[in-house]
């Protein structure tokens, strides 16, 4: 039953990975930075299945766990700078091919939310709902849409329960989405944003997409601030 949910799970999010992602363009090409070929790896053995990697170079350390079957970076990745306090936390995913899932960027060790992408969970006891408040980074493109094509799992039972797809609202720089459930509920999707911009001839469709998910044991009671240094 768990092989047969993890199945439709990845047909519903391979159904939007059609458009290429397209990152924003920053200081630091940080694609690039992630690239093992260039630092000197180490690698250790956690088990069977995952190894731990770690990386140096000249100016940047990186770490974080492979899956050494088809050798796919897995969670969470940190990038440290040598030179300052920046660093880059990326969550891997890996479903028909890599993804770059979120993307965290501190600036001098200072949460730039601007410039990232990721989003906050929290569980509503109350009310039997999870909130997941979401960002993408800041762009000069016309959003015209941002929805939440979401499966909702029995955690017990290891069964669908339910599928669904909600427009998000928007609130300044953050997409909120609320899904209702019962107990012993999770809440598994793909949250699609979808913008445009105009050059003198033609306007260019941008395809922005991340997978995100809700479980109670993971997920605080209420929402936490969120850091938007001006």
């Amino acid at each position: 039953m768990e092989s047969s949910l993890n199945k439709r799970v990845i047909l519903l999010l391979s159904l939007f990975l059609i458009f290429s992602c397209k990152k924003q363009k920053s200081e630091i090409n940080i694609l690039e930075l992630s690239q093992l070929n260039n630092y000197k790896i180490t690698e250790k053995k956690i088990n069977d299945s995952v190894g731990r990697i770690f990386g140096e170079n000249n100016r940047y350390s990186i770490e974080g766990d492979m899956l050494l079957s088809n050798r796919s970076k897995q969670g969470w990745w940190n990038i440290k700078s040598k030179t300052n306090k920046d660093r880059f936390e990326i969550e891997y995913l890996f479903l028909d091919k890599q993804i770059e899932n979120q993307i965290k960027i501190f600036k001098n060790g200072v949460f730039d939310s601007k410039q990232s992408q990721y989003y906050h969970t929290y569980f509503s006891g109350r009310d039997n709902r999870y909130s997941f408040d979401i960002h993408f980074p800041e762009s000069k493109n016309k959003t015209y849409n941002v929805d939440f094509d979401f499966i909702v799992t029995d955690t017990l039972q290891r069964k669908k329960v339910r599928e669904g797809n909600m427009k998000c609202i928007q609130n300044e720089d953050i997409y909120s989405c609320n899904v209702p459930v019962n107990k012993n509920e999770a809440v598994i999707g793909l949250i699609t944003k979808s913008s445009y911009s105009k050059d003198k001839d033609s306007v260019n469709l941008i395809i922005d997409r991340m997978y995100i998910k809700g479980e109670k044991q993971n997920a605080p009671s209420e929402r936490v601030q969120l850091i938007n240094p001006r």
